[in-house]
């Protein structure tokens, strides 16, 4: 993975996107997450590597826990049925974002690609006319 967000991440956020605001994702809920990212966005390009080491990345970690918390508080992610397993849509979003989140746990200038790709996932949902 490298380190710059490319073309494919592009469209990969596009994509992705505009299958949320398809979905019936809002774009609140989306930007209540692009929110906490943001927090760290500016802590992580206003200190050193050491800092983001020692300090962000266990708050970088905790970002998982704290979006799938946000997925099972929505209800209408989950289809109906004794399994009670995330949409399809949902479930894309979920494992995309905890792989970009696993590569960006350590890594200063991933972690301000994942930050990037997050930005382009709300902007294509709004896009796609997301509310």
């Amino acid at each position: 993975m490298t380190e710059t967000i490319t073309q494919n991440d592009i469209q990969d956020a596009r994509n992705l996107g505009h299958n949320l605001k398809n979905a019936g994702l809002t774009t609140s809920q989306l930007r209540k997450f692009l929110s906490s990212v943001n927090r760290l966005r500016q802590l992580a390009k206003g200190h050193d590597d050491a800092y983001f080491t020692i300090t962000l990345s266990p708050q970088i970690l905790m970002l998982q826990p704290r979006f799938v918390y946000q997925l099972a508080k929505e209800k209408s992610f989950y289809e109906r049925g004794p399994e009670n397993r995330l949409r399809p849509e949902y479930e894309i979003f979920k494992n995309q974002i905890i792989q970009r989140l696993n590569a960006a746990e350590n890594n200063r200038n991933a972690f301000l690609k994942f930050c990037d790709f997050i930005e382009a996932v709300v902007a294509y949902h709004k896009e796609a006319g997301g509310e």
